[in-house]
């Protein structure tokens, strides 16, 4: 099962987590690629989308300058899914990723694994907010760190190693 439609992550919430007390001028635009340019799991904390899964995470597969492979999964109705995906950055808009494009808009506020035992800054979800025009669904719970690592129930095999494809 993949997802179709264009996802618009905003990492606001990631840079500014991950930089800790470092105070981002509102000026400076973060950068896609260097928040996900990581080993750490990058966690979905709140999304537009109205969905019924939850604890969604990506982890890094594959980096070039002009996108990224990863491996995401998450819950739906108790079981683990997991696919790998294909982002390519947005060169006008470094702070943009896109995922797949027919139509949809949605809008995800995402955090490093690192700095989600906190919620997200205030300056973060208030924007987040005014982006996502009050559509906003929690995926990231507490047990979401244990479920993280459980064997997946799908069909496809998340952790056989294989060639990228960009």
């Amino acid at each position: 099962m993949r997802e179709k439609h264009m996802l618009t992550i905003l990492i606001v919430v990631g840079s500014i987590a991950i930089l800790g007390s470092i105070k981002v001028p509102l000026k400076t635009v973060p950068s896609m690629r260097n928040f996900v340019n990581t080993t750490e799991e990058i966690w979905t904390y709140i999304t537009s989308e109205d969905t019924k899964i939850e604890c969604k995470a990506d982890e890094k597969l594959y980096l070039s300058l002009i996108s990224i492979e990863f491996q995401r999964s998450y819950y739906y109705r108790m079981k683990k899914m997991c696919y790998s995906l294909v982002g390519r950055f947005d060169p006008q808009h470094k702070e943009v990723m896109t995922i797949h494009s027919p139509g949809q808009k949605k809008y995800d506020l995402r955090v490093r694994n690192s700095s989600v035992h906190a919620p997200p800054g205030g300056k973060c979800l208030k924007y987040f907010q005014l982006k996502a025009k009050g559509q906003e669904y929690k995926l990231y719970k507490n047990y979401c760190q244990y479920l993280l690592h459980r064997p997946h129930t799908n069909q496809f095999n998340c952790t056989e190693k294989k060639t990228p494809y960009i």
